[in-house]
């Protein structure tokens, strides 16, 4: 349907809906990542959307250490799931495993097989 990337808070604020407040707490945040999949859902209308926020490195961003990434998912029944994580690494190998990370959450999601500790809806 669509994807964005957006670096800034302005930009996650502008164009995912990311409300003040959440950017206010950070955006390499549980709450932010949650934000984005919802917006990003809301914007192209999808039944799935798929959010990834972080700090890929080398230097922290957002008062988030290198390494430390979020990645969650929304569908279109309100259901949100996020999963926090940190990659050591290399720039690129961090980025590589948050790609993963975030594609096995959407499978899992699809699948109906929730994440250790966790449930999904139904």
């Amino acid at each position: 349907m669509g994807s964005a990337v957006v670096y800034t808070s302005e930009a996650k604020g502008r164009v995912l809906g990311v409300p003040a407040e959440v950017l206010a707490d950070g955006t390499v945040t549980e709450t932010c990542a949650l934000a984005m999949a919802t917006g990003a859902r809301d914007l192209y209308g999808a039944d799935v959307a798929l959010a990834l926020t972080g700090a890929a490195g080398p230097e922290p961003h957002d008062g988030a250490a290198p390494g430390t990434i979020w990645v969650a998912v929304a569908d279109a029944t309100g259901f949100t799931h996020a999963r926090g994580f940190v990659s050591r690494g290399e720039r690129d190998r961090v980025r590589r495993w948050a790609e993963q990370a975030g594609l096995d959450l959407v499978r899992r999601h699809l699948e109906g097989v929730p994440l250790p500790g966790t449930s999904l809806p139904g």
